[in-house]
């Protein structure tokens, strides 16, 4: 178990690609807090006692184009989430879900887990409309049975981006 504080952040960026995008067409990826945080980084600071740890980040995607055409948003985890000594911190613990209103597909509906690398999150409808959709991430750090990850400051960062897609 953890017998001191457990904290880790993880830097959030953005990125647009599109590719043959006409002159007059304009890609939109605006990342926000949705719970209330002041950063839009994912700050995760649990306490000795704390078993689960959620955070939600806000996606706004828009397209100023006649005709945008079908877009993915995607999310890329850049690096492992370490301490300044090097040690690891199990991207097993950490599952994410998305939500939207709009139209369009998305990717994980349900809970699944934090890799490496990318993973597509959602899958525009085909006219490329506009969308807000939020990500939930949850921490549960270990398992009841397990020995706990060395208490200490863990740092990642985390890319979202929006491209266009087939």
């Amino acid at each position: 178990m953890i017998s001191s504080p457990l904290r880790f952040w993880i830097l959030v960026l953005s990125l647009v690609g599109w590719n043959n995008v006409p002159a007059f067409a304009a890609v939109t990826l605006e990342v926000a807090p949705a719970d209330g945080a002041k950063s839009r980084d994912l700050d995760f600071d649990m306490g000795a006692s704390e078993r689960v740890v959620v955070r939600r980040v806000k996606l706004t995607i828009a397209i100023d184009s006649d005709s945008p055409g079908r877009y993915q948003v995607f999310q890329r985890v850049n690096a492992p989430l370490a301490n300044a000594n090097g040690t690891e911190f199990s991207l097993k613990a950490i599952q994410f879900f998305s939500e939207t209103s709009g139209r369009g597909d998305l990717r994980a509906p349900n809970p699944v887990p934090l890799e490496m690398g990318e993973q597509v999150v959602y899958d525009s409808d085909s006219e490329g409309s506009p969308i807000e959709l939020t990500i939930t991430y949850t921490v549960v750090p270990y398992g009841q049975e397990e020995e706990g990850p060395e208490a200490g400051d863990y740092q990642s960062s985390i890319t979202y981006g929006v491209r266009q897609s087939s």
